[in-house]
């Protein structure tokens, strides 16, 4: 076993191969002692090499469980919203001001205006071909609209239309009756969008955007109570109660006014908010009552005020939204008459308005 390896055991091979026999050679030397030490006792006479501490590690794949997680994008936000109005049997959205009350832009070419009256209010509607649309505007035909949150209407034609309330004397006009040409100049005219459907409703939107979020009314008195009390204890209210008292009132101006009290859910968010709304028409020359809070449900269940102000403008609020879905409120509303639409920020900046001009004594 330990002598010299027999040519026939091991046969000739080229120069450049002993090299690699020798390799293998030792690495089999290697096996077998291996073997030898751990599998049969040694034999008399033979001296057996201590061999080294051999280890053997296994490396083993372990299924790793990876929690992954889908990126949505968000929604893209707009700031769109168009107000709806009825006239002449038809639903129309505004587009853009042409002009009101003597200030009238340049008209786009447009067909014979028709003269219509219903509900003490007159308006003049003349139809604009799709040509003949200012470009900005074109791309309205054919489109799908969500009026408010429900109705889906589609453009179906254009048209300039003028509406207003009133008599022509206050207009400063000879003729004892509106005429359509009288209307087209002393209206609010409006570039409009004709629509096939949806007769009721304030605003739309083009329906591939983002839904306006409409907030939810919710039943909770004891928030409701505790937001007219904020409102009461506020500024804003104090002010009010002075203007009340130099005007010759007396008592508490609150007694004398509805708190128009509303607490909503925001659905995207699951904000709690309060909106409370004190306002007295107390006819001309009366003390204004205007004012109206905000507040805000923080997660311990106290309030924040976000708003306590006079109201201004909006003598009425009609909603309150989120215009871009991102959380910020928006109140569209009427003013002291109630012939306009608008629409402001919370802290009062208005973002849109349909003017109805108005020819009369309010008083």
């Amino acid at each position: 076993m330990t002598g010299s390896l027999r040519p026939e055991i091991v046969p000739p091979s080229h120069s450049h191969l002993w090299s690699m026999v020798g390799a293998s050679l030792g690495c089999g030397v290697v096996g077998a002692m291996v073997v030898l030490a751990t599998t049969a006792a040694p034999m008399p006479g033979v001296l057996v090499p201590a061999l080294p501490d051999v280890r053997m590690e296994e490396s083993v794949r372990m299924p790793i469980s990876v929690e992954t997680r889908r990126t949505v994008a968000p929604a893209p936000r707009s700031s769109q919203l168009r107000f709806v109005f009825r006239a002449g049997g038809a639903t129309y959205m505004k587009l853009e001001d042409l002009g009101s009350a003597g200030d009238p832009k340049q008209l786009p070419a447009h067909g014979q205006v028709k003269l219509v009256t219903a509900d003490d209010s007159t308006a003049a509607i003349a139809v604009v071909r799709d040509a003949e649309v200012p470009e900005a505007h074109r791309g309205w035909k054919g489109k799908q609209v969500l009026v408010e949150q429900s109705c889906t209407a589609t453009v179906v034609g254009f048209a300039v239309v003028s509406r207003l309330v009133g008599d022509t004397g206050y207009a400063g006009i000879e003729d004892e009756a509106w005429t359509a040409a009288s209307v087209m100049g002393s209206g609010g005219t409006v570039l409009a969008a004709r629509l096939d459907g949806c007769t009721k409703g304030l605003y739309a939107r083009d329906a591939a955007l983002p839904k306006i979020v409409a907030l939810e009314p919710v039943a909770n008195e004891d928030l409701a109570l505790a937001a007219r009390s904020a409102l009461l204890a506020s500024d804003a209210a104090k002010q009010t109660q002075r203007r009340w008292a130099e005007a010759g009132q007396e008592g508490e101006w609150s007694e004398h006014t509805e708190l128009d009290t509303k607490v909503l859910r925001h659905p995207l968010t699951g904000v709690t908010w309060i909106s409370v709304h004190g306002n007295a028409d107390e006819g001309c020359g009366g003390p204004e009552v205007n004012v109206w809070g905000l507040f805000r449900v923080e997660r311990d269940g106290s309030l924040a005020t976000v708003e306590a102000r006079k109201l201004e403008d909006l003598h009425r609020i009609e909603q309150i939204i989120d215009l871009e879905g991102d959380g910020e409120l928006e109140l569209v509303g009427r003013p002291w008459l109630g012939l306009d639409l608008v629409l402001t920020r919370a802290s009062g900046e208005e973002l849109e308005r349909l003017a109805m001009p108005f020819y009369g004594c309010p008083c």
